[in-house]
């Protein structure tokens, strides 16, 4: 995870087609998440967005994939959220 003039990039390994969307935790600094939305037509990162989204408290477009969009392993661009609220939801 990187902090730098107002944004939070954040590495992400993605799991579509799982049985239902969560975060699973992080696995040596990568945000591990289930989606249960197919891959195809970029579905998975439509809901990946969202849940990130709904669980920082902040809008969608603030959220973007700066890499990754078709493969599992993804780089999350997070503009305009601070480092504690960043640090409480991920300690929760």
């Amino acid at each position: 995870m990187t902090i730098d003039r107002g944004y939070v990039v954040l590495a992400a390994h993605v799991k579509p087609r799982a049985s239902v969307t969560r975060v699973t935790g992080f696995v040596d600094d990568v945000l591990h998440v289930d989606i249960q939305d197919h891959p195809t037509d970029g579905k998975a990162n439509d809901a990946l967005v969202t849940l990130l989204a709904r669980k920082l408290q902040v809008r969608r477009n603030q959220i973007s994939i700066q890499s990754g969009k078709t493969g599992r392993n993804k780089l999350i661009r997070i503009r305009g959220i601070q480092e504690a609220d960043l640090s409480r939801w991920l300690s929760s």
